[in-house]
């Protein structure tokens, strides 16, 4: 028997596996690509070469920092926009930002609206100078019988008995009916009054846009950055970790179990949603409470394949003896600290603290930077 020469010992292999930490070894593999939480980053992206620890140091310590910068008394919208362009920044690099763009931009978008209107309508804050002024609602419930109600009622009845539709006459009937409460008569005979609540008023001033659109700002910045904290995660690399802080083996184990089971409920989802499309469907327009019904009667199916799996898993590990070993094998693929980890995970904790500390803005100063300059 000859011996191979330039086989590599085996020790010297697995501290040159460690070494270079999982992402160089998926892009040595041929790997472009890797699967994390939500979507899938590039294997060998500067993201991807940072420790897991780093990444979610810089996604806490951004979420802070940008709580700082919306506080009351010291609202900075410029600097929520520097921390959004770095996470942004962030997400190209890991390639995955096109995916947030298509996917979850729109459901910030949607949340930063309401969020925005909520805090302009019920938190009213005096400031210089004052854009709307509306009563909305006097205090009194009144109900009355008034002529552009009559005209209302009688342009839908009309649409109807010529078009036998009710949309466009609604339509019409509003446009009708403002019109003669605005321009020919808007008298009106009270039934019956009573208070209920108190007076409302739609009061927006300058100092009201300044703070809705900081919070908001910083609360969508927020989200973003959890977000993107989920799209660059790996399973592998937590497991990884656990490990490398001497987690007990049987804990770290049941963590990559639990990891690996979100996983395969995103992959199960999506095979129930592919053969629910292949039987028609989703060929139908369905409201809001249809889709709801869908996606519960989805959850059965998911739910049963979850705790056939679980069984499975039970019966293998049964099997194989598991907790029997007492010194399993260890897990491998674990990334070292390099010294760009130390620097990130300084800053993100240095940073907070001295915006807390010193009360610096950033934009005040450039606002300071912009008058000096005229």
């Amino acid at each position: 028997m000859t011996e191979n020469t330039n086989s590599p010992d085996l020790d010297e292999l697995e501290q040159r596996t460690s070494s270079l930490g999982v992402s160089a070894s998926l892009a040595q593999a041929g790997k472009e690509y890797v699967r994390t939480f939500l979507f899938s980053m590039k294997a060998n992206s500067p993201v991807a070469r940072t420790h897991v620890l780093t990444r979610v140091f810089l996604a806490l310590g951004g979420s802070i920092t940008v709580f700082i910068m919306f506080r009351a008394n010291h609202l900075d919208p410029v600097g929520i926009v520097i921390i959004g362009g770095l996470a942004i920044l962030e997400m190209y690099f890991a390639g995955i930002l096109s995916w947030v763009i298509r996917v979850y931009v729109p459901l910030l978008l949607i949340m930063m609206g309401s969020m925005s209107l909520s805090w302009l309508i019920f938190n009213p804050q005096p400031g210089r100078y004052i854009l709307i002024n509306w009563r909305v609602y006097s205090g009194f419930v009144t109900i009355s019988l008034a002529v552009w109600e009559a005209v209302f009622v009688a342009v839908v009845i009309l649409y109807w008995e010529i078009r036998r539709g009710t949309t466009y006459g609604i339509l019409l009937g509003s446009v009708a009916a403002w019109l003669v409460n605005r321009f020919v008569s808007s008298a009106s005979l009270t039934l019956v009054q009573f208070p209920l609540f108190h007076a409302l008023r739609l009061f927006i001033s300058d100092q009201t846009l300044l703070i809705a659109g900081t919070k908001v700002l910083g609360f969508g910045v927020m989200g973003l950055l959890v977000l993107g904290l989920a799209a660059i995660m790996r399973g592998t690399e937590i497991v990884g970790m656990l490990d490398q802080i001497k987690l007990p083996f049987k804990a770290s184990f049941f963590v990559s179990l639990a990891l690996r089971s979100f996983s395969t409920a995103v992959e199960d989802y999506d095979t129930i949603r592919q053969a629910e499309l292949a039987r028609g469907s989703g060929f139908h327009k369905k409201t809001v409470f249809g889709q709801v019904k869908d996606f519960g009667l989805m959850a059965i199916p998911l739910i049963g394949m979850s705790l056939t799996r679980s069984t499975q898993m039970a019966a293998a590990l049964h099997a194989r003896g598991f907790g029997k070993a007492t010194h399993p094998t260890s897990y491998r693929e674990i990334k070292p600290f390099r010294w760009e980890d130390i620097v990130a995970i300084g800053l993100s904790v240095a940073i907070p603290l001295a915006l807390l500390l010193t009360g610096f803005n950033f934009t005040h100063s450039l606002f300071s930077l912009w008058r000096a300059a005229l």
